[in-house]
């Protein structure tokens, strides 16, 4: 098995679409087995984690760390809710970092026929 880090500090103009499509074709990356969200917002975390899933980055078993608010902040809540109850399902943990910041590590957990891809 071969294990490939590839960093990426895109360009704001740049979308994850873009990015996804460049990585596919340069590097033959098809999918990730982890991703590392920017950490602070979590509603642009959230809109990374759809662009990701709608370009099909991401395969079932695909682990995301998301650095941002505290466990009980609103917006980590509605993170975690959105994740665990889309059609594309995740296993979340929020795991609390003091200085009211948490990590929120998610797993894909696939149930459809897409699982076995």
């Amino acid at each position: 098995d071969i294990v490939r880090h590839v960093p990426l500090l895109a360009a704001d103009e740049t979308s994850l679409a873009e990015i996804t499509e460049g990585l596919e074709e340069s590097y033959e990356l098809p999918s990730f087995d982890l991703v590392v969200l920017e950490g602070g917002d979590r509603s642009r975390q959230l809109e990374h984690v759809k662009e990701l899933l709608s370009s099909e980055a991401f395969h079932n078993g695909t682990v995301v760390h998301a650095l941002g608010p505290a466990g009980d902040d609103p917006s980590t809540a509605r993170y975690v809710q959105q994740l665990t109850h889309g059609r594309d399902r995740f296993a979340s943990e929020v795991h609390s970092l003091g200085d009211d910041a948490a990590v929120v590590i998610s797993t894909l957990r696939r149930h459809d026929d897409r699982s076995e891809e």
